[in-house]
């Protein structure tokens, strides 16, 4: 698979932070040393705009928010 544009390198980075992220939430396991928590949730912040607190219940609506994100990003580019 080749990435061509920012859009799509950053599409793929969400999608990786998603399965980082739920990974975490359901097993506590850090997908790697650098994505703690606190990375995963200021990283997700980039691409939705909000704020989370570093917690376990935050994480959950980070994920249910960069889902919302992707979903509406994957419906964007198909219909386009």
């Amino acid at each position: 698979m080749i990435l061509q544009g920012e859009d799509q390198v950053n599409l793929f980075r969400a999608v990786a932070l998603k399965h980082g992220l739920s990974l975490y939430l359901k097993t506590g396991m850090k997908p790697n040393s650098n994505w703690t928590l606190k990375n995963m949730l200021t990283t997700i912040t980039l691409y939705t705009g909000e704020v989370y607190n570093v917690s376990k219940k935050a994480g959950h609506k980070a994920l249910a928010d960069l889902n919302k994100l992707l979903r509406e990003e994957i419906t964007d580019d198909t219909t386009h």
